[in-house]
């Protein structure tokens, strides 16, 4: 079902960034498919590392567009999968204002909020205790030994440089075509 749900959102995203021939979504399939995109959902456990990405297209589509809040929305709504979601406000800069990109923003982290505010006040909410182990296939093993401990401080600083490199490529490739997928990418 998770393999499915990948390959119609990968058709989605394709469609939406402009995609058409059918030679070219069908080599996107393939590609996808001999990648292990379509398959990494399932096998690591993991579909967020899939579909957010894809999903992050679809917002860029829609922040292009002008249609910050849906972008804002889908943008916030994947933090119910990972809260990771939120590093896709960079695709938010492709809409035609900053002031449209920072509504998109504030729709984003209201919406993830949203989301957390039921474990917070029944006190259930312990995501700040989080710790994660540095891995050896991770960039940050370059600095910190793998196995290190690490917590919301490091996160914070991975997911500000992850947007600051989504917001520049964005500024960077704002008239191309080629943004709508460039700026996920580079996320």
């Amino acid at each position: 079902v998770l393999g499915a749900c990948a390959a119609l959102l990968l058709v989605a995203a394709a469609r939406a960034a402009g995609v058409e021939r059918p030679a070219l979504l069908a080599g996107l399939g393939l590609g996808a498919v001999a990648t292990g995109l379509l398959r990494a959902g399932f096998d690591s456990g993991h579909p967020a590392d899939t579909f957010l990405p894809l999903l992050w297209v679809l917002a860029a589509v829609e922040a292009r567009r002008g249609r910050v809040l849906v972008a804002g929305a889908i943008v916030g709504l994947g933090a119910g999968l990972e809260t990771w979601s939120l590093l896709g406000v960079a695709v938010l800069v492709l809409a035609p204002r900053l002031r449209d990109a920072v509504r998109g923003a504030a729709v984003a982290a209201a919406l993830a909020a949203a989301l957390f505010l039921p474990f917070v006040a029944a006190g259930h909410f312990a995501m700040g205790r989080y710790d994660w182990l540095v891995s050896s296939r991770s960039l940050v093993s370059l600095v910190l030994a793998p196995g290190t401990a690490v917590d919301w401080q490091l996160r914070l600083v991975q997911a500000a440089v992850a947007v600051a490199v989504g917001v520049s490529v964005a500024r960077a490739a704002r008239g191309s075509r080629h943004a709508l997928w460039l700026v996920p990418l580079a996320v």
